[in-house]
């Protein structure tokens, strides 16, 4: 049999010389050592030079050459990552050394160790963005600062925009902690859209959440907000002055309806006391029962108003005036609406966001 190292003849039954197995073994030895100071040394050199030399004079196939530098490359990625901690200079070195040995980065980065690292970088570039956004000058830079990050740890484009997106969803929901956002957060989130290119489509729902809290700041302010384009697609007759608001889509819309009947009760006996002439007694018809229950009008849509709530259905239409309004109840899937007036009963709306529509309501009458 022919040896697997050089090739020759390596007698019976032999796969390979053992001084070439020697040679083998030693040069994967000494391209461990190189990997080890260059990484221990932070300089590369020339490591790529060495590497190719010593694999081709000590007969290192290049499967194995590839498998041996990946490994080499997972174990120092994996000692950086031993304290729970990566500083710069070993995620550079690391970066450094992909380069330098030829090693696959798409691969690499996808290794066990090397999402790990990636995952700090998201972590990174998540926490910078949030530290800086406590003032709007501190903002000044971040698009390099986080462009820096992200080639520092190896992350796509797409992973680079998922950090940025959920930092951003993080200034929000600390911005929201008071119900309203303020004219400085405003402006770092205006900043920080217009930096990044942040759209609708990124997440709609926190655009939304925006929106509804800028609303809610303008109503605070006695200010009747215009912020959303509202396209009305059924008639409403306005007042003088009166301006759109909000509207809600997919609404039901309930009211109580007295029903009552009767219990107990009783037929009494019949006496036949001439031709066709017949006499009852004991009878009653029963107590009356009064109950009150919910009942379902439709869907439709509820138009806000700084005048008016008007629900409008293909079936119905509902208005209520601002100044009629006693109370507004939010509950699970909805809200309560309660008219001033002796006989006036709750009027029930099931929507989405009724937080937000309890205190848009509540408050209409600032503007006023």
């Amino acid at each position: 049999m022919k040896c697997r190292f050089c090739g020759e003849p390596a007698g019976f039954m032999k796969r390979q010389h053992q001084e070439c197995y020697d040679s083998f073994m030693h040069g994967k030895s000494y391209i461990r050592q190189c990997i080890d100071q260059i990484y221990q040394s932070r300089d590369c050199m020339n490591i790529g030079e060495v590497i190719a030399h010593t694999a081709k004079k000590r007969m290192i196939p290049d499967k194995v050459l590839q498998s041996l530098l990946e490994e080499c490359w997972e174990e120092k990625a994996t000692e950086a990552l031993s304290d729970g901690f990566i500083s710069e200079d070993e995620i550079s070195i690391l970066v450094q050394m992909i380069s330098a040995m030829c090693l696959d980065p798409v691969k690499t980065w996808n290794s066990i160790p090397g999402e790990k690292i990636k995952n700090y970088g998201h972590a990174t570039i998540v926490n910078e963005i949030v530290s800086a956004s406590s003032k709007l000058d501190n903002l000044v830079g971040i698009q390099q600062k986080v462009r820096h990050i992200s080639n520092l740890y190896g992350m796509s484009g797409e992973e680079t925009r998922n950090s940025i997106i959920e930092a951003w969803r993080k200034i929000i929901d600390k911005a929201l902690e008071d119900g309203v956002i303020s004219e400085e957060e405003e402006k770092v989130l205006d900043f920080l859209s217009d930096t990044f290119e942040i759209v609708q489509e990124d997440d709609s729902t926190y655009m939304m959440k925006i929106t509804k809290s800028l609303v809610l700041r303008d109503i605070l302010s006695g200010i009747i907000s215009k912020r959303v384009n509202i396209t009305i697609n059924f008639p409403v007759i306005m007042q003088r002055g009166e301006e759109p608001i909000w509207i809600f889509n997919n609404v039901d819309y309930y009211e109580d309806r007295n029903r009552r009947h009767y219990e107990g009760g009783s037929a009494g006996m019949s006496f036949r006391v001439a031709k066709g002439v017949y006499f009852r007694t004991g009878s009653f018809k029963g107590y009356p029962v009064d109950t009150t229950e919910t009942v379902n009008i439709g869907c439709g849509s509820l138009l806000i108003t700084n005048k008016h709530l008007f629900w409008l259905s293909s079936l119905k239409a509902v208005k209520i005036p601002v100044k009629k309004i006693i109370c507004v109840n939010p509950c699970a899937d909805g809200i309560i609406v309660q008219k001033d007036g002796a006989t006036a009963k709750p009027q029930y709306f099931k929507l989405e966001d009724p937080w937000f529509a309890c205190n848009l309501i509540s408050n209409l009458h600032l503007l006023s």
